[in-house]
C-alpha cells in the first residue's frame, strides 16, 4: 500500500444522479456506490490500523452524508486523524443548487449539483486564500453550512496546519488562474434533505419533462421507501407490541455493539440496504437502546421481519 505523509479523503453522499461515485450514509453506516457498505466500527478499526502501519503522517478525512457525525464518535485523537462531517449523528445533510437553480451552461440537469456541507469547502479551496489553516475553512464551512451543524473529530492540533500541507499547490502558492464565483445566496438556499433528493430529482424529471425514466424511478422510490417503513413496523411491533410511532428517541449514544450486531443480522437475512431504507438504520440504534443494548431479541426480530 502506498504511503502518504498528508493524506485527504473526501467522501460525499450523491444528492444527484450518475455524475461521480460518491457514498450514501445513514446512522453508523455508510455506502461507497460501487462497493460495499461500512459500519462505523468498520472505518474506525481501518483508519486505526492505517495509522499502525504508518500509512500516513497525517490525515484529513471530510464526510458529506445524512447522520455522518455517527461515523466519528469512537475516533481516537492520538492517531494523527482529523475528521469533519456535515451533519452530527441525528440530522439530514443538505444538497444545494437544487431546482430550480440547477444550470449548467444554461441548461437545467434535473437534480442538486452538489451538497451544502461539501460545495461550501470546495468554493473556499477554489478560491484559493494563502496561508489559509484547516480550522480557518472549517470556520467559514460552519457558517455556511446553515441546515445541519457540521461536527469536529479526531486530533484537533491537525486543525492548525495549513489546508496546502493537504489539497492544492503542494508549494503553498495561489493559483494564477481567476477562481470559479461562489454561488448566491438564492442558489445555496436551494436546498433538499439529501435523503429526499433522488426522489425529488425523479419527481422534478417526470413533471418538467414527462420523462418514463424518471417516473419509473420516481415510482420505484416510493414503493422501495414504503416496503422499508413496513418492515421496520414489523421489527417493531415483534419487540414494542406497537409500530414505529411508539418507539421514543434516543436519550444517549448509539450502542456500538447492539448496532453492528442488528445490522449485520439485516445484511444476513434482508439484503443489502436499499437507499430508500438507510434511514432506518436510526431505528435500529433507537431499539438498541430501548432493549438496553442487547442484541439479541432485535436481531431474532429482525430475521422474522425477512423471512
Amino acid at each position: 500500500c502506498a504511503e502518504f505523509s498528508h493524506a485527504l479523503v473526501v467522501a460525499h453522499v450523491p444528492t444527484y444522479q450518475s455524475i461521480s461515485p460518491h457514498c450514501h450514509c445513514t446512522p453508523l453506516l455508510i455506502w461507497p456506490i460501487f462497493t460495499v457498505q461500512m459500519h462505523a466500527m468498520e472505518l474506525v478499526e481501518i483508519l486505526q490500523q492505517m495509522s499502525t502501519a504508518g500509512m500516513f503522517k497525517e490525515l484529513v478525512f471530510y464526510l458529506e452524508a445524512c447522520e455522518s457525525g455517527s461515523m466519528f464518535r469512537t475516533l481516537p485523537s492520538d492517531i494523527r486523524v482529523y475528521a469533519s462531517s456535515a451533519a452530527n449523528a441525528h440530522e439530514s445533510s443538505w444538497g444545494t443548487y437544487c431546482m430550480p437553480e440547477d444550470k449548467v451552461n444554461g441548461k437545467h440537469i434535473g437534480s442538486c449539483l452538489g451538497d451544502l456541507y461539501s460545495v461550501s469547502w470546495m468554493e473556499d479551496s477554489d478560491h484559493g486564500n494563502p496561508g489559509e489553516t484547516i480550522e480557518e475553512q472549517m470556520d467559514t464551512v460552519i457558517d455556511l453550512t446553515t441546515k445541519s451543524h457540521v461536527t469536529l473529530f479526531g486530533d484537533q492540533t491537525i486543525a492548525d496546519e495549513p489546508i496546502t500541507s493537504f489539497e492544492g499547490a503542494a508549494d503553498g502558492r495561489a493559483s494564477n488562474r481567476l477562481p470559479p464565483p461562489r454561488g448566491t445566496d438564492t442558489q445555496r438556499e436551494a436546498a433538499i434533505r439529501s435523503e429526499d433528493a433522488a426522489l425529488t430529482s425523479a419527481f422534478y424529471r417526470f413533471i418538467t419533462n414527462d420523462d418514463d425514466l424518471a417516473a419509473d424511478e420516481l415510482i420505484d422510490g416510493v414503493q422501495q421507501r414504503r416496503k422499508a417503513k413496513r418492515r421496520f413496523d414489523a421489527i417493531t411491533r415483534t419487540l414494542t407490541g406497537d409500530g414505529l410511532d411508539s418507539v421514543p428517541p434516543r436519550t444517549a449514544g448509539v450502542d456500538d455493539a447492539c448496532h453492528y450486531a442488528a445490522h449485520q443480522a439485516y445484511v444476513a437475512h434482508c439484503g443489502d440496504w436499499h437507499e430508500m431504507a438507510l434511514s432506518f438504520s436510526s431505528t435500529l440504534a433507537d431499539l438498541c437502546e430501548l432493549e438496553g443494548g442487547r442484541a439479541e431479541r432485535l436481531v431474532d426480530a429482525i430475521e422474522a421481519a425477512c423471512v
